[in-house]
């Protein structure tokens, strides 16, 4: 499922194009791996984010991200303006809160495309957070801002399926797993999801 998520939300939501800018978060996750190697195998640039230096070294060097940052080191604004100063075309959210509502306002162009898959800054707030408005933004550039649950795409999953294998044959895709032994290490598989301990596909092996 983490497969068929990163290939409609790339492909049919944001639809890249050679040479687009895309902005990943979560890019070390089972979603976000996939969403980045798609998007290089479709000709884009990736400024993808992560959460410690091992996955930043696994993007950089194994996945070929373009630009990779730890965003717990960087304010990620800045980096993005940086490599980025005229803005990007896509933005593949995992993660939302202030990620959504700066890279909406600052970094993405006239018409460009944000997927939203994921909102895990938000996940466990207790109080209702307050960020700028976003909504003069999508207005004046005339963004295209969607969200992606992937059973809405229930009856193209053999042909993104068939498509990924294809480009795992090829070396062009690659996955990661990180694997916790026995049903009693549920709970803390789970935990790890929202500390951002897993690369790749969290399973649990019985």
């Amino acid at each position: 499922m983490p497969g068929a998520t990163a290939y409609f939300g790339l492909m049919n939501l944001l639809e890249p194009k050679k040479g687009d800018k895309l902005i990943l978060n979560g890019a070390a996750g089972a979603v976000g791996s996939v969403v980045g190697q798609l998007a290089k195998i479709h000709g884009c640039e990736v400024i993808a984010f992560v959460g410690d230096d091992s996955k930043l070294d696994w993007c950089k060097n194994e996945l070929g991200f373009d630009h990779v940052f730890n965003y717990k080191k960087v304010d990620f604004s800045e980096v993005i303006q940086r490599v980025a100063p005229d803005g990007c075309e896509l933005f593949f959210d995992n993660v939302g809160g202030n990620w959504y509502h700066t890279i909406i306002n600052k970094h993405l162009k006239k018409y460009g495309k944000a997927a939203l898959c994921g909102s895990i800054e938000n996940y466990n707030d207790k109080e209702v957070k307050l960020y700028p408005s976003t909504n003069n933004s999508i207005l004046s550039k005339e963004l295209r801002i969607q969200g992606i649950i992937v059973n809405t795409f229930a009856k193209d999953w053999p042909k993104a399926f068939t498509e990924m294998n294809q480009y795992i044959r090829e070396g062009k895709l690659k996955v990661k797993e990180t694997t916790y032994e026995g049903f009693e290490n549920m709970r803390s598989a789970f935990y790890g999801l929202f500390k951002g301990e897993n690369t790749g596909k969290a399973i649990i092996k019985a």
